[in-house]
């Protein structure tokens, strides 16, 4: 058995009869920051044995990410999982302080014994010609934003991201070319799903609204168009483009994760989830929680 994306204890039932942890020797004060799926587990995780906790979360819901992936219509198992995350922080006993950004001064004056970082990932911005342009953004944001994208829409990256949005946008009608470098959809690095879907998503980019330019890249994005060129041929070709969508992945925020070392002794310093390793839910969830276990 694998285990579950949601419940950190099935597929861990030997070393946790029926989900009961037993209680650390001491109560600690601890400190999550962040709360995305990673946090959350790690909250409860540490309740559950027995230490003082106080959650950080910048915005106004916990969720991290999950909050953008949920809106998207077909991704209902998301949007049950984001209330289960928003339920767990709202009914639990930790002290968790919404709007709240913590700072590396903010955490070490309140001389917490143990710190976990779940500050999760950001968007990886490719080095192309015009990628800071006003048309480019990233396509979760996009979509969470409410951002008019236009009637011709170019996606990079077919990942599972990717492909949804694509899927998205050409069932209202808007032309989508979506563009990858690999020679197949990349579907496997998603992070934005609770469950597998690939067939679905494969099925998907037969949409007759949907380009899909595989052994492809962008050379360069315009105002209005970007330059799609074939990796196979060499070929350039300009296409319209009134919104360029990235999702070509993610990246740890390991670095501003590693500055709260000194905010508690460095050993009971804990980078989990995305901002240690980008990786799926189950990923990021099952990291917090062997951290969590044993502190």
């Amino acid at each position: 058995m694998r285990g579950c994306s949601v419940n950190p204890y099935v597929g861990n039932q030997e070393g946790f009869s029926e989900g009961n942890l037993p209680l650390a020797h001491s109560k600690k004060k601890v400190a999550v920051i962040g709360g995305g799926p990673a946090g959350i587990t790690a909250m409860q995780t540490l309740l559950d044995r027995g230490h003082d906790v106080t959650l950080y979360e910048k915005s106004d819901k916990v969720g991290g990410n999950i909050k953008k992936a949920a809106l998207l219509p077909a991704k209902k198992d998301v949007a049950q999982y984001l209330d289960y995350l928003q339920a767990q922080a709202e009914h639990t006993k930790a002290n968790v302080l919404l709007n709240t950004e913590a700072t590396v001064e903010m955490v070490e004056k309140e001389g917490y014994d143990a710190v976990i970082v779940a500050i999760g990932s950001e968007p990886v911005i490719p080095n192309i010609p015009g990628a800071d342009k006003p048309i480019v953004h990233w396509a979760p944001q996009a979509h969470s934003d409410g951002v008019d994208v236009g009637n011709d829409v170019v996606i990079i990256g077919a990942g599972a991201i990717g492909i949804e949005h694509a899927l998205f946008y050409a069932e209202q009608g808007k032309k989508v070319v979506l563009v990858e470098i690999a020679e197949k959809p990349t579907i496997a690095g998603s992070t934005s799903g609770v469950l597998g879907g690939e067939y679905d998503l494969l099925e998907g980019l037969k949409h007759e609204n949907i380009d899909l330019r595989l052994c492809s890249s962008l050379s360069k994005i315009e105002d209005a168009s970007v330059v799609i060129k074939n990796l196979s041929t060499g070929d350039e070709e300009t296409v319209s483009a009134s919104a360029v969508l990235l999702s070509v992945g993610m990246k740890p925020l390991s670095k501003l994760g590693q500055a709260f070392r000194s905010c508690a002794p460095n050993t009971s310093v804990y980078l989990v989830g995305d901002c240690l390793e980008v990786n799926e839910i189950f990923g990021a969830t099952r990291s917090a929680f062997n951290v969590a276990v044993n502190i």
